[in-house]
């Protein structure tokens, strides 16, 4: 038992590292490539790395009649998400990015108020406007508030974005398990990145 909880301690940290590490790395990045470019390039990566624990792993071979929703869930999670994600840390620090890009949770509330029609109570509408306020001061104390930057409000469709995923995921995670949905919103995505593809 202690082992599998060193285990799970130690592949937190990793991730916590990893999302700690990808506003910095995407302000790299993009010093030599194109915000279309980086993503593409990213996805590929792990497109191949999906492939291989899919080797191993075994995923489920998709119906016919949900292709078209896989590739809806790599649109939300993987091509849009980092193409506006790319775009807007062109005029964004890499702190700033960080916090705004983790919007995701007040956007989940609103979409799932407004299409699922769930009920939001009294106190999570305070955390969502407390979150909205947040978000601005990060937009607006970035640059200043005479040099607002729409770049800002790239990374909060961005997190929408990865509102609109999660929420999508939830409904039809029944249908596969969770890493066949994982390989397959990759891989899609990675399909739909392409069209950055010629700029190589």
């Amino acid at each position: 038992m202690k082992k599998v909880k060193g285990k799970v301690a130690i592949a937190a940290m990793f991730v916590v590292l990893c999302w700690a590490y990808s506003p910095i790395g995407i302000h790299l990045g993009l010093a030599s490539y194109s915000p279309g470019q980086l993503a593409l390039l990213r996805f590929i990566i792990a497109s191949i790395f999906m492939g291989i624990v899919a080797m191993y792993q075994g995923v489920q071979v998709p119906k016919v009649k949900d292709i078209p929703l896989l590739f809806v869930l790599g649109f939300f999670a993987v091509a849009l998400h980092h193409i506006a994600l790319n775009f807007g840390q062109r005029g964004v620090s890499a702190g700033a990015a960080s916090v705004l890009a983790q919007s995701t949770p007040i956007f989940t509330v609103i979409i799932s108020r407004c299409v699922l029609k769930e009920r939001i109570n009294a106190w999570r509408w305070c955390c969502v406007f407390g979150g909205m306020t947040g978000a601005l001061m990060v937009v607006i104390g970035d640059k200043g508030i005479g040099n607002i930057s729409l770049n800002g409000l790239l990374i909060l469709v961005a997190a929408c974005s990865w509102s609109v995923y999660f929420i999508l995921q939830k409904r039809h995670s029944q249908r596969y398990s969770t890493l066949t949905l994982v390989c397959y919103t990759v891989w899609t995505g990675t399909a739909v990145l392409l069209v950055f593809s010629p700029g190589y």
